[in-house]
């Protein structure tokens, strides 16, 4: 990993807009059009999705149709009051300010859990005896991109796109290329497995910078992307840090909830701000919305990792699965390069590709039924529900 950051900055000064799931495109567009707000429709930029971002400099804002979600300028709001009196009151559901997200940060480690053939995480949770390979699951990773010539990776069906309008197409920080290898890899060219759907077909959405930063309107698009290709799981080790009692976000909510009509399942990060046990910090955004599985980390004695967030009272913002996340092996965006490093955004990929798994087995379940699955087959742990989940994934 290239690069580091902080997650200071928190609102871009832009605004998400969740509107009602049977108002109509043309009717939308009439109702902006009549305010006065300049809107462009996220098709515009379908061939080039990283220039969506002039969407805001040329006009006021930009819609997301699959989704229904539109991100609008800041100093628009009395135009959006507006437009919701012309839908009668029941076109928008809710504002709520757009906020920057960050790769969840990880560390490199240099400890000797694993045995000569797969990694610890891969025997732990059992993928190293199934028969299960992912084959023909389309998987998203939404991540900082992906060194796609990276030898692991040869011979693999790989599709990416970019979401961001700075930086290199492929990955300079590492962490996307770390997430695909555990989620979507297999073996390092001297045999040692670490990947969990080895067989499946890899999406790859750069929706963080160079820097691993992003905005949720480049995350909106990735999922928009995803549901677009009809992937089956959507991998997003990314977020940002909540505070405590802070409500979840009512538009990742809605839109995880349609990813989940579209027949996927969205997996993200519980969060790495906890300082156990003197510090337990709540599951970070957007993982705490109750639509999106939540994944806390575990170490090789499945004990919690000492930076995983932890489940809170408040409504959603639970911790769902547990899998592991300390000195976790897998390649990185150097040609024959693989480390280990610790975060939540390594324990997310084994459940992703775990799911996948799932899916190849279960051909007509739905999301809802791979959740159900996935939970009903963890293994217990000596762990609370709030840290752990259901306990460790297991594969079918």
């Amino acid at each position: 990993m290239k690069t580091k950051n902080t997650q200071t900055k928190k609102h871009t000064g832009r605004n998400l807009i969740l509107l009602n799931s049977n108002l109509k495109r043309e009717r939308f567009f009439k109702a902006t059009h009549n305010a006065s707000i300049r809107m462009a429709h996220y098709n515009d930029y379908a061939l080039h999705p990283e220039n969506f971002d002039k969407a805001f400099s040329t006009g006021d804002g930009i819609y997301f149709e699959m989704l229904n979600v539109a991100v609008i300028n800041f100093n628009r709001e009395d135009e959006i009051d507006f437009v919701n009196r012309e839908l009668a009151g029941k076109g928008v559901l809710s504002v709520e300010p757009e906020r920057y997200v960050y790769k969840i940060g990880t560390r490199k480690v240099k400890a000797p859990a694993d045995n000569a053939e797969f990694s610890w995480g891969i025997k732990a949770t059992g993928v190293f005896e199934t028969p299960f390979t992912g084959k023909g699951v389309n998987i998203a990773i939404l991540d900082t991109g992906v060194f796609k010539q990276h030898e692991d990776l040869k011979g693999r069906n790989i599709k990416t796109k970019k979401f961001v309008s700075t930086g290199k197409a492929g990955d300079v920080d590492g962490h996307g290329s770390h997430c695909t290898g555990i989620a979507c890899g297999y073996k390092d060219a001297d045999g040692f497995r670490y990947g969990v759907a080895c067989e499946s077909n890899i999406f790859v959405g750069k929706v963080l910078d160079d820097q691993g930063e992003g905005t949720d309107g480049g995350i909106l698009a990735g999922i928009e992307w995803a549901m677009t290709n009809k992937c089956r799981v959507i991998s997003m080790s990314l977020g940002a840090a909540s505070q405590p009692g802070e409500p979840y976000s009512e538009t990742y909510e809605s839109v995880a909830k349609r990813a989940v009509k579209n027949g996927a399942l969205i997996v993200a990060a519980a969060g790495n701000e906890s300082n156990r046990p003197s510090f337990v910090a709540p599951v970070g955004h957007p993982a705490n919305c109750p639509s999106i599985m939540a994944v806390g980390a575990v170490d090789s004695s499945m004990k919690i990792a000492p930076f995983s967030c932890g489940g809170t009272k408040a409504k959603g913002g639970q911790v769902d699965i547990a899998a592991p996340g300390v000195s976790v092996y897998s390649m990185i965006n150097e040609q024959g390069k693989h480390e280990k490093w610790d975060g939540t955004s390594m324990a997310t990929p084994f459940v992703a590709g775990i799911a996948g798994l799932f899916f190849e087995q279960n051909k007509k379940a739905g999301p809802l039924g791979v959740w159900a699955l996935i939970t009903q087959h963890a293994k217990r742990l000596k762990l609370s529900s709030v840290d752990a989940g259901s306990g460790l994934v297991q594969a079918p």
